[in-house]
């Protein structure tokens, strides 16, 4: 026979403590009350034995704190009201914790409320639980407060989604709640689809799931998440506490979450396999269903083609499979990219449905029923002049439950009123003058923390359509928590607690971010850093999962920018990624270091050969003096074996060391100039021309007319082939090549000074006047002259294949010159391969650029040298005609090389 107790207390796991707490004081009063910690059992089966609880409980009591509930106190919910539903006399008891937001659909029941927002000690209180418990009738005193408590709850959201408890509130989406019910009954992967702020989260969470809940043959479990930049780990962080719901401590439940993502990134364990487990261990339960909440994510967040198409094939394998169902909630703005992955559109045949914006009668419905249900009343006029300004755009529906959120907090008695409405700027007006109204209170120091904290919590976009971003918490600087704290108690913010115990924090809504002028401002002062940042943020996290893979780390020009940036955003870097770009430096450091000692090790070797080989000399001339012929041979041919050794010695190949012998007595350049192309001379805009550059500060503006001058330039970038002879003619090391190989690839790692000192050092050799290209002279051959191509060949992103190596199909390393197709005026690899030196030193603008085509030498930063477009590392914006870069004239990288110009003879 099961062991009775008087109470079950269901609670969050992030509430334990409190929870605990109030459980003794129940001890004291005499009540057994069930905690799962004090009585269940490891190694026993968790579900069964919490079921078998809740069954031989007298009461329930349901702590509801900040957040949502957690799936397995939803399932103890719709148990206990269940069996209430059967033995009406069965109490189940709402209580209220500290900073909770309690779901409404318990509003409807006759429940006995005991609220302790206010703190958990008050004896008073803590009778009115223990007698609800014992089935007491609450006295007058209580009743009153009860009802009172009562009062103080909204029936609307706000900025925030329809919960599943605050179902008995959500109104207006009828048709569309069955529509989805029907495709769930027909389909295991389905797509809800709609525009920002249209109810997608909503309708699934107060819609669809208590219709699933009501149908007596089958019992759902529901697991929701959003993608975030690390969509396999957010899918492990989700199905772990029903895998493994016994594991409480957070370090345990962490580990757990890390291994169970590495075992789906190698396809060692599958999300079918893990359903199956689950449903395994939750005795009763015979379907899953996994929320795929800001479906858009995927594409806003994740930046590896290859991460995204993992977690979609995991999601399209298990559905199929037939142990999960699959629904996600995807901006219709992404359908197109969704859609571009085929087995994904396979799937959402025929199971995809479209969530249009809400009629007049149906916006009505979700404004005067709640209402109803609580006692409020609208002024005359008021619901009128609120559906006339929503209009029938989407977007404005979150807008409309903030409106009705404040206007219920400003009524008058039971009424909303006109003056509350006019106060607060109407529907348009509401949420911005809200987020300036509190903005305003701040003191410098704090409205400074704010900016820091929003732009941690929107993600920038180029085209200017920003998102919503959920942030941990650990990410927002601990000076700037306080400010989180106070956005968060005015809704503009909303911090979660996920269930590996790490909290976020984002935007309420992201009509936060269309309506918000000074946020705007904001997003568009700091674009091109923000943009920076988002790259660098999966950088990061790929270091993370490979912290001993010095190859996840910067390198080169992508280290340069992240050292300009930390100098002067170093407030809105995370401690992670500051010490991701620190580590880069110590790392580049230490190399430069090795090289250093490397090269003196080498010159030392030098020195020595070249007395040695000056000893030999003496040797000879007395051999030959002596006229000992055959010995002079015999030393002679000893010297050459001892040399080609020494060369060996300095791992230079068998062609290197051939061609130090030749040096010695005959030159070894080449003359490129039957691969030079005459470019003639013209006008052309210089700078941003596609209007791709949002800030007004970038580096391509002001954009300005440039006369250029016929000049030569390479067909080719310099290869090792032919860099090579420069550095052994002159006795220097010749640069690595990454393991890639020499000969006809672009040379690398080389600097502007290196690339510089061959074309003198070709001009010397040559008479002819071979140099670096000047930035306005690159940029015109890569548009090829006034055609203005957005890369150099083409203006069209399908074609960019054809003629760049870049990131998209480098392969990890650069390609022989001349493999890919030229552009117009003949020219191989302006766009892609590697970043190409040219003559000008750094501006961080156009501002009073030179308009002769001249290379730009005043009022700059002559230390860092400007290099231009882009290599096999780089996305397609860096690829640009207009895009710049620069270093240091010392960098060296396996992105940088080099291509000659040469002027016309006089």
């Amino acid at each position: 026979m099961a062991e009775h107790y008087d109470v079950f207390l269901s609670y969050h796991l992030s509430d334990k403590e409190l929870v605990e707490r109030i459980a003794r004081s129940l001890r004291d009063h005499g009540l057994k009350p069930f905690l799962d910690q004090w009585y269940l059992v490891r190694g026993r089966l968790w579900p069964q034995e919490l079921e078998n609880a809740l069954g031989s409980c007298g009461a329930v009591a349901v702590f509801i704190g900040p957040g949502e509930m957690g799936p397995w106190q939803e399932k103890e919910v719709y148990f206990a009201v269940e069996r209430q539903t059967r033995n009406p006399d069965f109490p189940v008891i709402p209580v209220l914790l500290p900073g909770s937001d309690p779901a409404l659909g318990f509003l409807l029941g006759e429940y006995t409320w005991v609220d302790l927002r206010q703190g958990i000690d008050d004896p008073r209180l803590l009778s009115l639980l223990a007698g609800a418990i014992r089935g007491e009738v609450p006295g007058p005193e209580f009743s009153e407060q009860i009802k009172a408590t009562r009062s103080t709850l909204c029936p609307y959201r706000g900025l925030e989604y329809f919960r599943e408890g605050d179902a008995p509130f959500f109104f207006g989406r009828k048709a569309a709640i069955q529509t989805l019910y029907e495709t769930v009954r027909e389909h295991r992967f389905i797509a809800v689809v709609g525009a920002s702020g249209s109810g997608k989260s909503s309708i699934v969470r107060a819609g669809l799931l208590p219709q699933l809940r009501r149908e007596e043959r089958t019992v759902w479990d529901v697991l929701t998440l959003s993608p975030g930049d690390e969509p396999l780990k957010a899918l492990a962080r989700a199905v772990s506490p029903l895998l493994e719901p016994e594991a409480l401590d957070k370090t345990d439940r962490l580990k757990k979450i890390n291994k169970l993502t590495d075992a789906f990134a190698k396809q060692e364990v599958s999300l079918h396999d893990v359903g199956q487990d689950i449903l395994e261990k939750q005795l009763g339960t015979n379907r899953l269903l996994l929320v795929i909440d800001h479906a858009e994510e995927l594409y806003t967040a994740v930046k590896n083609d290859r991460h995204r198409r993992r977690f979609i094939d995991e999601l399209l394998e298990a559905s199929e499979r037939g142990s999960w169902t699959v629904m996600l909630t995807l901006r219709g703005d992404f359908v197109g990219k969704a859609l571009s992955y085929r087995p994904l559109s396979d799937r959402l045949q025929g199971a995809q449905v479209n969530l249009g914006p809400m009629t007049r009668v149906e916006l009505e419905q979700a404004i005067m029923v709640p209402a109803r249900r609580v006692d409020l009343s609208f002024a005359e006029g008021l619901v009128t002049r609120i559906l006339d300004d929503v209009g029938d755009e989407p977007g404005n529906l979150p807008l409309l439950e903030f409106v009705l959120k404040r206007l219920w907090k400003d009524r008058q008695r039971s009424e909303l009123s006109h003056q509350a409405y006019d106060a607060m700027g109407g529907l348009q007006g509401a949420v911005a003058n809200k987020a300036e109204e509190v903005f305003r209170k701040f003191g410098p120091l704090e409205q400074a923390a704010v900016k820091r904290v929003f732009l941690q919590v929107v993600r920038a976009a180029e085209t200017g359509e920003d998102t919503s971003r959920r942030a941990a918490l650990s990410e927002i600087d601990p000076t700037a928590l306080g400010v989180v704290k106070k956005l968060t108690d005015e809704r503009l913010l909303v911090t979660n607690r996920a269930l590996a115990g790490e909290e976020t924090v984002e935007v309420s809504h992201e009509a936060l971010i269309r309506k918000w002028q000074r946020l705007q401002g904001w997003l568009n002062e700091d674009r091109e850093f923000l943009l920076w940042r988002e790259g660098l943020r999966g950088r990061v996290n790929e270091w993370q999962r490979n912290p001993q893979d010095e190859g996840t780390l910067l390198r080169g020009t992508p280290l340069a920018v992240a050292h300009l940036w930390l100098s002067q955003k170093a407030d809105m870097l995370t401690d992670s990624e500051k010490n991701y770009i620190r580590q880069s430096a110590e790392v580049r450091d230490r190399a430069v270091r090795e090289d250093q000692e490397r090269l003196s090790r080498e010159l030392a070797q030098a020195e020595q050969a070249r007395k040695a080989a000056e000893e030999a000399q003496e040797v000879s001339e007395r051999l030959r003096r002596r006229q000992w012929q055959f010995g002079l041979v015999l030393l002679g041919t000893a010297l050459i074996g001892w040399m080609v050794t020494w060369l060996t010695d300095r791992h230079y190949g068998l062609n290197e060391a051939v061609l130090k012998i030749r040096s010695i007595y005959s030159d070894i350049h080449q003359d490129p100039e039957k691969e030079m192309i005459l470019i003639q001379g013209g006008t052309f805009t210089m700078g941003d021309v596609e209007e791709m550059d949002k800030s007004e500060d970038s580096n391509r503006k002001p954009r300005h007319r440039v006369s250029i001058k016929s000049f030569y330039m390479g067909k080719y970038e310099v290869t090792f082939e032919e860099y090579d002879r420069y550095a052994i003619s002159k006795g220097k090391p010749l640069p690595p090549d990454q393991g890639w190989g020499r000969k006809e690839r672009p040379v690398i790692n080389v600097s502007w000074k290196d690339a510089k000192d061959y074309a003198e050092w070709l001009k010397q050799k040559t008479g002819k006047p071979y140099r670096l290209a000047t930035e306005s002279e690159w940029e015109y051959a890569a548009r090829s002259g006034n055609v203005q191509q957005t890369w150099a060949g083409t203006s069209d992103p399908s074609e960019l294949s054809k003629y760049a190596v870049f990131a998209g199909n480098s392969g990890g390393s650069t390609e022989a010159v001349g493999m890919k197709e030229k552009n117009g005026l003949g020219l191989y690899d302006l766009s892609g391969n590697v970043f190409e030196w040219v003559e000008d030193c750094a501006h961080e603008n156009y501002k009073d650029a030179p308009e002769d085509a001249s290379a730009w030498l005043d009022n700059g930063d002559c230390p860092m040298r400007m290099h231009r477009g882009g290599s096999w590392d780089n996305v397609p914006m860096d690829l640009r005609s207009s895009h710049r870069g620069s270093g240091l004239d010392s960098s060296r990288s396996s992105h940088l090389g080099f291509r000659l110009a040469k002027g016309l003879k006089p």
